[in-house]
């Protein structure tokens, strides 16, 4: 029997960079944290103009600061907003250029000159201030230079800056580590040999009209063995503003596109013994890999400029009479029997015709349903010995995984320094609500914690 397939719309796993902002099973660009602050080391002085020479492309801001940025010093410097009192002055936005800011401290105002142009600030008489640079986002460097009247005044960065800036040992010269930074997200549902994966990418807007979408944009595509819950918790750069780095660490292909093939339908295929990437154009490109069929593949892509949607996967549903070595798909929203509940999901290697699927028959009955059940506050009495002998960091990453606590949950469960208080914190948090019997027992063994599950269920009760 030829193969026949199902259909299944997914979203977006929670586990995301900063900037990148899930709606709707959308996943948007949106650059709100670059990690790329930084200020002149002196204020400026009256009459003692300073240049800002400016390479590469990207989008800076430039403004001023009344606040001494020594005093700055221990502060995150990842977004505009960490930046006290920033005034701001101008706006830069290039590609692949080289242009200069002059900049001149007068009386009562702040003049800055940018392609011809004079901006002026009024500020009050005898204020000091000091020139406040913030990357947007790009690959960018700055340079300072006073001009060739006042080469007594000495013109350099101070060392307080945000996290994705490299400085020059001079102290004259800084550039961005990362051009794109926090700009992850995951698919929510892993990737399965003998499925297609395929999402819409559509560039954003350029930021000058609505109706004009931008002219730089790209997706660069992950096939990752690596969870999102492990790689939040052992590589925050990837996610946080700070330098980010590519996931490289189980990483089976990679794939960066830019505007002429990543506006439009996107498929990815997983075969028993390659991946098969299908751009926008049409151009496939096929990686062999040597895993086992169980192995987790996840996608994982980095946006810049563009939004992401409409993630559809197809299974193949193969007949278990047909050829030896095919994969075998039972869908739980397609098959039923006799007004049965859905009773199987089985993904494996098929090498015999004798196959158990444990399917139940016309007369029996189905396999039990996962009930619901509602934790005491008092756990009838084992409160004290779960907050004892509970390990809460694996099961967290279990319960976030099913979705029984929320992103936001288990990042304030990660943070607190003992055991014990993680333990009291989490009971308290499930007690607050219904669990899925079946899910959190498989929690507990999954997590090393198997031995606790007639402390859990006696509470039950």
């Amino acid at each position: 029997m030829a193969a026949e397939a199902t259909v299944n719309y997914i979203g977006f796993h929670e586990v995301k960079g900063d900037n990148v902002i899930i709606t709707e099973d959308i996943a948007t660009w949106n650059p709100v944290a670059s990690g790329a602050a930084i200020f002149s080391e002196q204020p400026l002085r009256v009459g003692v103009p300073v240049e800002v020479e400016i390479r590469g492309s990207g989008h800076l801001k430039l403004g001023i600061i009344s606040t001494d940025p020594k005093k700055l010093n221990g502060k995150p410097l990842c977004r505009l907003e960490d930046i006290p009192q920033y005034i701001h002055i101008n706006e830069v936005q290039f590609h692949k250029m080289e242009c200069r800011i002059t900049a001149s401290l007068w009386e009562n105002k702040v003049v800055t000159t940018y392609n011809g142009k004079k901006f002026t600030h009024t500020i009050k008489p005898g204020m000091k201030i000091w020139l406040a640079f913030y990357v947007k986002f790009g690959d960018i460097t700055l340079k300072l230079d006073s001009c060739e009247a006042s080469r007594n005044y000495n013109t350099i960065f101070s060392a307080v800056k945000g996290p994705n800036l490299q400085i020059a040992d001079d102290m004259t010269e800084v550039r961005t580590i990362s051009s794109n930074p926090a700009a992850v997200c995951f698919i929510k549902n892993t990737l399965k040999v003998n499925q297609r994966m395929s999402f819409t990418c559509e560039p954003l807007p350029d930021g000058r009209t609505e109706r004009r979408a931008t002219k730089r944009f790209h997706l660069t595509v992950y096939i990752t063995e690596a969870d999102p819950l492990q790689s939040y918790r052992q590589r925050k750069d990837i996610f946080t503003a700070s330098a980010a780095q590519a996931l490289e660490p189980g990483c089976v292909y990679s794939v960066t596109m830019g505007k002429s093939n990543c506006n439009g339908r996107i498929t990815i295929d997983r075969a028993p013994d390659s991946i098969i990437f299908t751009d926008t154009s049409n151009k496939e490109v096929r990686k062999q890999v040597h895993l086992d069929h169980r192995t987790k593949l996840w996608v994982a892509l980095e946006l810049f400029r563009v939004s992401v949607r409409q993630v559809e996967v197809v299974t193949l549903t193969e007949d278990p009479g047909a050829a030896q070595g095919c994969i075998l798909h039972v869908d739980q929203q397609q098959q039923h029997l006799h007004n049965e509940r859905p009773y199987l999901d089985v993904i494996g290697t098929v090498d015999t015709l004798n196959i158990e699927l444990n399917i139940p028959s016309q007369l029996g009955t189905s396999t039990p349903r996962d009930e619901k059940t509602q934790f005491r506050s008092s756990y009838n009495g084992q409160f004290s010995k779960l907050v004892q002998d509970l390990d809460p960091v694996g099961f967290c990453d279990e319960l976030m995984s099913l979705e029984i606590i929320t992103m936001q949950q288990y990042e304030e469960i990660i943070k607190i320094k003992t055991t014990c208080d993680k333990n009291r914190h989490l009971l308290l948090l499930l007690c607050k609500r219904p669990v899925t019997k079946l899910q959190f027992i498989s929690s507990l063994q999954k997590s090393g914690n198997g031995h606790l599950v007639q402390t859990f269920f006696h509470s039950t009760t």
